[in-house]
Formats: structure tokens, C-alpha cells, sequence
């Protein structure tokens, strides 16, 4: 079976392909109403999204937007970031993400360095900072904000509605504007990431469609997606990674259209544990921090318990640990202490599940730091497995991971089969609609098979970034270098904007 994200070879190709086959499902949610901050979640549809990047599209044709023309991103997360993205690689242009904590100077070299036509502004005070540098950036002839214009005697600015308004109007292009992403292929860059610049200026890395495409594919390729894409499955995942740095784009974002999913944004960063309270994710990417942030947490909750409930509290740790260690060494778990463990995860761990948002987390990813192998012992007691990951700007993403995958092929048996479905039923349908696998004769008979069957086949080994990803090599050259090769790394054809040396 070929999958949407298989079949496509743009991110523009696979945004509009999903918007058809998702239709008037729930896209993103966000706290934005008419690109301004309000105090509740609006949702976007997938048709909803799909229209107005198609009419942004046209619009930033309008106002002369070439293929290959560089258009600068400068907000925070939230929906339209998305909608502004998908906009530019449909009219065949390249994506330049810029943090928005940039400095007025960070902002100027990177704008002239890519030479970029245009730049989208995410709020009032990135616009006034872009309004500011723009005449130091001889190239940007405009400037786009995704918030409404009040008052504005500058012809150089335009907003979100009204570029939305202008291509509408546009039949001549709306239709350039099918025909430009229509014609997208694998070589066309989709992006333009610049690295930060901890040695020297800061390089502008050229990612392809192909790249991405891959990426995607790295991502998707372990048992666990494949099954849910299979049975069609659709989860919520909370974005609050940045967008503008590769991990947030691939994870957060790329993988979630791949899987059909709903993206949900975090108010801002300021705010992620009310938000995972709010949205109670299925899948959530992000750096160490957080899941080092919830385990403190949880110790400190521990430290104030008294009595019996300390007692409860100590137990589980102590069961949920030896259950661990059993799982992490790819041996099936004793039926005695399987009973404790399940015990264990009902009436302590969905507790403290439930207390930080995690009760219906399914998928779980960390990057950017190591994370310690205590940390992910306690999340797996939690029957949360956090994958760990390694990788660059340069390499889209991932180059290794330590995703769940079979240390050999399963047998081709009804009960192996079986098992691997009851693996979702429990995992994913229940632990996803927030209820505890063992809450139910059903399900814990489930997870006993699944405990016997598929869990000591699967390599999950905490404390390390893994294995090479699919179609990926690594080697360690004599030096300690870390040499790798695979359809996922920029390549010599494009190296470094301007810098192929």
C-alpha cells in the first residue's frame, strides 16, 4: 500500500493532496482569531487552510514573486506560519525561517545574504523591527504581516487578508499559481535554514524537496506509524518546538501532514504546561527540558505524600522500574511482576499521567540534547516510549534514532499479526482516548500478548540516539568526525547558500 506522503514528491503536493482527502476534518487549532491573540481555540480545516494558502499564493504572484525569489518568515508559531509557508513553496519560491528573537542586526544579514524579495511578519513588534532594518536590506521590495493593518500609510506593508483578497481576485493567478506548484519535483530547494552561526556567521543551509521527502520517510518508516497509517488512525500532536529550526519543521509539522494529524499550538513558550493540559496531546516532539521539567515535578509531588499513598507511590516506582528493565532488554516481562506492573500503571501512573497532560500521549520524541537514561526509564514505566534522535540542520533532521523497530522480521503467524494489532488497540485507540490500557479484562489480556509477543522483539534502548535511519550510513572517521550519508543530507550540488566550497 502506497501512502500520500509515498506518493508525492513536494511538501506543497502531499499539503494539498491531504487537504482533499481530509476535507473538512480539523487541520490546526490555534488561539488566533483573525491573526490576532485571543483567549480561546479557533480550529482551521484542511479545505479551510488549503483555500487561503492558495489564495496567498496568488496574491505574493501578484506582487511579483518569482520561482526561486527567497521570502523571509519572522514569527512565532501559529497557524498562518504554516499557510505562509505552504503559500511559498507553492508559487515555486524558497522559505527563508528566521527566529524571531533575532537581533536587528541577525535580521539584516541573514535578509541580504539570501537576498530575499519579501518577508512575512508574525506581529506588530516584528513588523516594527522589520520596518527598521528594511533599509539596510536592499532587495525586500515588501513586506507581508499576519495580523491585521489598522493604520498604515506604508505601501510596502501588506496584510495576511488583504494579499488573501488580491489573489481571489485573481483567476489568471490562482491559476499560475496550480500550475507553479504542479510542476514542483524532488531537486526544487524547499527551504533555505540558516545554522546559528556558533562558528562565524551564520551559513544558510539548502534543503530540497527531496530532503524533506525523505526525512519524512525516515520518520514514518518504524512499525508503529506504518500500523496507524494502515488503520488510518489520526492523533492530535501540540506544536511549540520552533518552526523555523529543522526539528520543529520536520516533527511538528512536515510529519504531522504526512500522517494526517491535528496540530495543535502552543499559546506561546511560556505556557506549555497549561497547554498540555489544554490539548492533553497524543504525540508531542521537543527538547530534553520538558521531560526533565515533568520527572522533577513528579519527585517534588512524591517528596509531599504521607502515609499510605507514599507507600502506593514507592511501590509503583519500584514495579514500574524492574517492568522497565525487562522491556529495555528485550525480555518478556514475568506474569507475576506483569500483573504488579499493570496494577502499577492503573491506580499510580494514569495519576500522574492525567496531573501533567500526558494521559493520552502516544508518540513521544526528544532532540537537540542527550536525554539521561533515568529520565526515559521513568516515562517507559509510564508505558511512554520517548524517542531519541540525532541530527543537523544539514541533515533535515535525523540521521539516527532509536524509534522502536523488530530486531528481525515477525513471524509470518495469525497471533504475531494479532499482536500487533491489539499493540494499537491498546497503545494507541485507548492510551490515546486517555484511558489505561489495563482498565478494562480486554485490554490487559491485550497487553499481555502483546508483552509476550511483539514487546521482546522490539530494540528500545535509552540513553543512546540509536541506529542509522533508513537508507542512512554512518561511520566514525579516525579523528572521531562523524561521517554520514543518506537521501535526507543537503547535497554538494547545493551545499550552503553561496558557499558551495
Amino acid at each position: 500500500m502506497a501512502f500520500a506522503y509515498q506518493q508525492e514528491d513536494s511538501q506543497s503536493g502531499l499539503f494539498f493532496r491531504q487537504s482533499e482527502n481530509f476535507g473538512d476534518d480539523v487541520f490546526m487549532t490555534g488561539k488566533f482569531k483573525n491573526g490576532m491573540p485571543c483567549d480561546n481555540r479557533r480550529i482551521i480545516t484542511w479545505r479551510k487552510a488549503a483555500e487561503e494558502t492558495r489564495c496567498l499564493g496568488a496574491g505574493l504572484i501578484r506582487k511579483g514573486i518569482e520561482k526561486e525569489d527567497r521570502i523571509g518568515i519572522f514569527s512565532h508559531n501559529r497557524p498562518r506560519w504554516v499557510i505562509a509557508d505552504q503559500a511559498i513553496q507553492g508559487t515555486g519560491a524558497i522559505g527563508v525561517p528566521i527566529y524571531p528573537t533575532s537581533t536587528d542586526q541577525q535580521l539584516i544579514f541573514i535578509l541580504n545574504d539570501c537576498q530575499a524579495k519579501a518577508l512575512i511578519a508574525g506581529d506588530a513588534s516584528l513588523l516594527a523591527q522589520a520596518l527598521r532594518v528594511m533599509g539596510k536590506v536592499p532587495s525586500l521590495e515588501f513586506i507581508v504581516c499576519l495580523f491585521p493593518l489598522t493604520d498604515s500609510a506604508d505601501n510596502r506593508v501588506v496584510d495576511f487578508d488583504g494579499l488573501l483578497k488580491e489573489g481571489a481576485e485573481s483567476s489568471s493567478a490562482i491559476k499560475q499559481f496550480e500550475e507553479r506548484r504542479n510542476q514542483l519535483t524532488l531537486i526544487d530547494t524547499a527551504a533555505i535554514i540558516y545554522t546559528s552561526g556558533t562558528t562565524g556567521n551564520p551559513k544558510g543551509v539548502v534543503l530540497s524537496q527531496s530532503n524533506f521527502k525523505s526525512q519524512t520517510d525516515v520518520l514514518i518508516s518504524t512499525p508503529l506509524p506504518q500500523k496507524m497509517l494502515e488503520r488510518k488512525i489520526r492523533l492530535e500532536s501540540l506544536c511549540f518546538l520552533p518552526l523555523c529550526h529543522v526539528m520543529g519543521r520536520t516533527a511538528d509539522y512536515y510529519l504531522q501532514v504526512a500522517l494526517g494529524k491535528i496540530i495543535n499550538f502552543a499559546e506561546n513558550m511560556k505556557t506549555i504546561q497549561k497547554d498540555l493540559l489544554e490539548v492533553r496531546p497524543n504525540v508531542l516532539f521537543s527538547v530534553p527540558r520538558l521531560y526533565e521539567k515533568v520527572y522533577e515535578g513528579v519527585n517534588q509531588h512524591a517528596q509531599k505524600l504521607t502515609g499510605s499513598e507514599k507507600k502506593w507511590f514507592d511501590w509503583a516506582m519500584k514495579v514500574g522500574d524492574e517492568a522497565s528493565d525487562y522491556m529495555i532488554a528485550g525480555e518478556p516481562v514475568p506474569p507475576a511482576l506483569g500483573i504488579k506492573f499493570a496494577f502499577a500503571n492503573l491506580f499510580v501512573y494514569h495519576k500522574i499521567r492525567q496531573m501533567v497532560g500526558f494521559d493520552r500521549l502516544v508518540l513521544a520524541g526528544s532532540g537537540g540534547a542527550a536525554l539521561s537514561r533515568e529520565i526515559t526509564k521513568f516515562f517507559r514505566s509510564m508505558n511512554i516510549t520517548i524517542t531519541e534522535g540525532y541530527g543537523l540542520t544539514e541533515t533535515s533532521s535525523a540521521i539516527s534514532s532509536n524509534a522502536p523497530v523488530f530486531t528481525e522480521p515477525l513471524p509470518d503467524k495469525w497471533i504475531y499479526k494479532k499482536a500487533m494489532d491489539w499493540l494499537v488497540d491498546t497503545m494507541v485507540l485507548m492510551q490515546g482516548s486517555g484511558k489505561s490500557p489495563f482498565s478494562s479484562f480486554t485490554g490487559a489480556l491485550k497487553m499481555m500478548v502483546v508483552s509476550k509477543k511483539i514487546s521482546p522483539r522490539f530494540i528500545i534502548k535509552p540513553g543512546f540516539v540509536g541506529r542509522p535511519c533508513k537508507d542512512t550510513e554512518i561511520r566514525i572517521a579516525d579523528d572521531g568526525e562523524i561521517l554520514a550519508k543518506g537521501p535526507q543530507i543537503f547535497s554538494s550540488d547545493n551545499g550552503y547558500f553561496k558557499q558551495r566550497e
